[in-house]
This record gives C-alpha cells, structure tokens and sequence, in this order.
C-alpha cells in the first residue's frame, strides 16, 4: 500500500475531521521533496477553507499484516495494554499509550501472580518493552522514555 498525508481541519465549533491523500512511499532518497509536496497541498487547501488545517501526519507507508481477523474470539478491541512510560529527561512527564486485542491466553507468563499487570521480566514482557522503548520518544521526537508498566484492562 501507498504512504498518505493526513490532514486535520477545524471548524468554527472546534469540532475536527481527518482525511487523507495517497502518495509515494516516503524513503530516504524522496523525505525532503514529499514533505515539501505535503506543505504546498496544505497551504492551498488553507487557502480555500481559511487557515482551517491544524496538523498534518505522514504514514509513511502502509504494509498491511494480516489479511484476516484473528481466530481467537478474546482478542478484542476492547481488551487493552495499557502502557505507562515516562520520559528520561524529565520523570515527571507520563505518558500513556493503549494496544488493543491484548491477549490474556498466556496469562501465566505474561501477568504478575494475582495481578493484571504484565510481568516485564517475562521474555513476552522484555521483548514488548525494549521494542517500545526503541521506537517511542518524547512528544518533540527527540528524548528518549522508560516503560514504567504494562497493565491489562478491559
């Protein structure tokens, strides 16, 4: 699948929308002239709809991973991680990020005894933690953050 630009417009009554434009896969070679190609569509549509573009994102690009919904009929929505981490620069900055379809099957390994935390010492654990850790930052995208605890809820 193609990257996409993803535009966020306001209205007068704060109420937001999103859409969003295909485009070419953003690689290294092409950054710079994509992003320039983004802002120039922004800057038009500003200047049609009043200044009413508040943000932009770039999906850089789209790579589905599974063509099915799961089998297991516990992986819902609704069943979440719920991940608490903070920023290393400044500890009293958290931040909270939910992952939907948490499964619980393996709850031996996974959860702490008697609790709905997940136990990060387990290798799912480690392994869910130092992948968040590499790829999440601060909000500027620049520092770096510490998981402080996973937690199941529903």
């Amino acid at each position: 699948m193609t990257a996409r630009a993803v535009y966020t417009g306001i209205d007068f009554d704060s109420d937001q929308k999103a859409w969003s434009v295909p485009m070419e896969n953003i690689t290294s070679a092409n950054h710079d002239g994509q992003i320039t190609k983004i802002l120039a569509l922004e800057t038009a549509v500003n200047a049609v709809c009043g200044d009413t573009v508040v943000q932009y994102d770039v999906v850089a690009r789209s790579v589905p991973d599974i063509v099915a919904a799961p089998s297991a009929a516990n992986l819902q929505t609704k069943n979440q991680w719920l991940v608490t981490y903070h920023y290393d620069a400044d500890s009293s900055v958290v931040r909270h990020l939910s992952i939907p379809c948490a499964d619980l099957t393996g709850a031996w390994t996974v959860l702490q005894a008697g609790e709905t935390v997940m136990d990060l010492a387990s290798t799912e654990g480690a392994a869910l933690v130092a992948a968040l850790e590499d790829l999440l930052t601060e909000d500027d995208g620049a520092g770096a953050v510490t998981v402080d605890h996973i937690k199941f809820r529903e």
